[in-house]
């Protein structure tokens, strides 16, 4: 009771100040399960009893140039698009302090790739560290599964060689040394939950899954859970987005959905294939609302699920019984930049 009155002041001075309550609340820190108010963390099914309007942000960015169809990646305009979208998401004109709303150079961070069936490209990987790196961050740490599964399996090697590789060369280029690829962080129970993390920057793709129809964000976070997405698997994954109010309850987040290209095929356990060159980034503090607009685009685009699985079970189950992020478009609010 003294937290709720201790709001409700705050709210009520921010409006005394010439702030009015809905821009108050668009410049709070937003969460994967709501948004901080006055110091005061509250979750998305308790923002009616606030009466609160305010919207998930989604930001979509998209580019002509930024890859081929052929897979050729333009790692100048990936940079490009992924400052303009976290710009857009922070509602800052200036790169560093949009960078800094969400990271502090105090913070230790960790991020990852996307994983094996369908691995974000490595220009994405390295241009959200060198993100961390201009917020001044000097904590962070990169989980890749192409690296520890790549050791844990020396047949997956060839296949993540060129990719670790690329990561190495272009994080040498940019001055950030590789001592910050963890091979045990991505290890499955991977560590990302157990770690004192203060926040976590997810990377991640979509594409055909035969266990939750299309695999995206809420799956992803289950894969970093401390149980492992195994746990989480029956039922097309509906308790995926459980592990966004236990596991991940005290992270802040950032989502970065590499939709450069989606996945039209994607069997079990096999490379994705047959790709639908999108040329977007999502980006958002909201993993619901981000695997929302991306699931949502990724069935426009004609890309279809893994078998009859339908692919939202997992989405809206996050929304509506775990209340970890929204799953309704109608209550997203999209953003869409052109690089």
């Amino acid at each position: 009771m003294h937290h709720e009155k201790q709001t409700q002041v705050s709210m009520n001075r921010s409006e005394a100040d010439g702030l009015p309550r809905r821009e108050f609340l668009k410049r709070s820190a937003l969460t994967a399960a709501g948004v901080v108010i006055a110091g005061k963390f509250v979750r998305w099914s308790e923002m009616d009893a606030l009466g609160a309007e305010e919207k998930s942000k989604v930001v979509v960015v998209r580019s002509d140039w930024a890859i081929s169809e052929g897979g050729a990646v333009n790692a100048a305009v990936v940079e490009k698009m992924l400052e303009r979208g976290i710009s857009e998401l922070a509602g800052k004109s200036d790169a560093r302090k949009a960078w800094r709303t969400f990271f502090k150079p105090s913070d230790s961070v960790a991020t990852c790739d996307a994983g094996f069936h369908l691995q974000n490209v490595p220009e994405l990987t390295v241009a959200t560290l060198k993100g961390l790196a201009f917020a001044g961050v000097a904590s962070m740490k990169l989980g890749s599964q192409y690296v520890t599964l790549s050791q844990q399996r020396p047949a997956l090697a060839p296949k993540a060689a060129p990719w670790i590789s690329a990561v190495k060369e272009e994080l040498k280029a940019a001055g950030i040394s590789e001592d910050v690829i963890d091979p045990a962080l991505y290890k499955i129970p991977a560590r990302y939950a157990v770690e004192p993390f203060d926040a976590l920057l997810v990377v991640c793709t979509l594409k055909p899954h035969y266990i939750s129809g299309v695999s995206g964000v809420v799956k992803h976070f289950a894969t970093l859970s401390k149980k492992g997405p195994a746990t989480y698997h029956p039922n097309a994954m509906a308790t995926a987005g459980s592990v966004l109010q236990t596991d991940f309850s005290n992270h802040r987040k950032l989502v970065v959905v590499d939709a450069l290209r989606f996945a039209k095929v994607a069997p079990p356990h096999r490379q994705a294939s047959d790709l639908y060159y999108s040329k977007i980034l999502i980006l958002s503090t909201d993993p619901v609302a981000a695997d929302t607009v991306a699931l949502d685009l990724f069935l426009k685009a004609g890309c279809k699920p893994y078998g009859d699985i339908p692919p939202r079970v997992h989405i809206e189950t996050a929304d509506k019984q775990y209340h970890a992020g929204v799953s309704d478009l109608s209550r997203i609010e999209i953003r869409r930049v052109e690089v």
